[in-house]
């Protein structure tokens, strides 16, 4: 991925005081600068500052430092104090959009993200009760006595008298 490019103007106090900010958070080695009244700027520049980013519209203005800001990964430190009793407890800070994780937002059975043009939930593994899209399919399994799960089988008579004489010998057991 190539460096952002930064416009910028030496005259115009907006400018400098993003660049005084960039060089605090030590960005400046990382971009491309551009000083708008030595060089000859696209006709999309319409103002200074303008940071043009791979695959981004222009950013401006103070949201230059914002995008800055947001683009530092999170801060993490390992810390090893004596009352953990030598484990490493890991501090994440909490500023801001974090990336992706799998199992954040209830794992694989909801919808993580979703699209805020559409507001029909993204179709997984699994079916809705109210879908119409197709009719549940079942099928008719047959059960070691040779009898249809869904209770069309003969034999169904036979067990319910067996339960019943079961029951029966539990009873006299107890008394």
């Amino acid at each position: 991925m190539s460096k952002p490019v930064l416009f910028y103007s030496p005259s115009c106090s907006h400018c400098i005081n993003l660049w005084k900010n960039l060089k605090e958070l030590n960005i400046l080695d990382k971009i491309i600068k551009i000083n708008s009244n030595k060089t000859k700027v696209p006709n999309y520049i319409k103002s200074v500052p303008t940071l043009i980013v791979e695959g981004r519209d222009p950013i401006k203005g103070e949201s230059i430092l914002m995008y800055f800001k947001s683009a530092e990964p999170p801060k993490v430190s390992l810390n090893n104090s004596s009352n953990n009793s030598g484990n490493n407890s890991l501090n994440v800070s909490n500023e801001g959009v974090e990336d992706y994780m799998a199992g954040e937002m209830g794992g694989s059975w909801s919808d993580n993200y979703s699209f805020i043009e559409n507001k029909n939930p993204i179709k997984h593994s699994y079916s809705f009760i109210d879908s119409v899209d197709r009719p549940i399919t079942t099928t008719n399994t047959i059960d070691n006595n040779g009898t249809n799960s869904n209770g069309n089988g003969g034999n169904n008579t036979s067990i319910n008298q067996r339960l019943d004489e079961y029951k029966a010998n539990r009873d006299k057991d107890f008394k």
